[in-house]
């Protein structure tokens, strides 16, 4: 907030020089509040808190699908005979096998469906976080605003 007054200060003192580019002495209300809202952090953490809930949300949803698991093999023996103590073992033919399997699940619990109605309560509560984050943001920058407006009107 200290450096909106400072920046707003700034921008009614400002005497644009001969070598300077083009600065705006004037600032409407809604520039003020637009550049309150992207630089300011407080408002910024809320609007990313949203976000997070906004996630949080969709891995509760998450919760609800199947997993699945694919398994793929395959293996080559040379049929080669063996001896052992004298006695052949084995076959003379080349074996070659495969194997696959495919592996679909669902596990659905009681705390499944309390996680996902925790998760929308919790993305509720931070919109209203977000929301009156903006609206003090607003109201803080509309009083800044007034006031320099009331110091310059009291110089002049």
């Amino acid at each position: 907030m200290r450096q909106l007054k400072l920046s707003l200060l700034a921008l009614c003192l400002a005497v644009p020089g001969g070598a300077q580019t083009s600065v705006p002495t004037t600032l409407t209300l809604e520039e003020a509040v637009r550049l309150a809202k992207q630089n300011n952090p407080g408002y910024l953490q809320q609007l990313e808190g949203r976000r997070r809930a906004e996630n949080g949300v969709r891995n509760a949803y998450g919760a609800f699908l199947p997993s699945a698991s694919s398994t793929l093999g395959g293996s080559f023996r040379q049929g080669k005979t063996q001896y052992f103590q004298g006695v052949a073992f084995g076959s003379n033919a080349n074996t070659l096998s495969s194997s696959w399997s495919l592996n679909v699940s669902e596990r659905l619990s009681a705390s499944t469906f309390t996680n996902l109605r925790r998760s929308q309560s919790l993305e509720d509560a931070s919109f209203q976080d977000a929301a009156s984050a903006e609206q003090e943001l607003i109201s803080s920058v509309t009083q800044q605003y007034l006031y320099v407006l009331q110091a310059a009107a009291c110089k002049s």
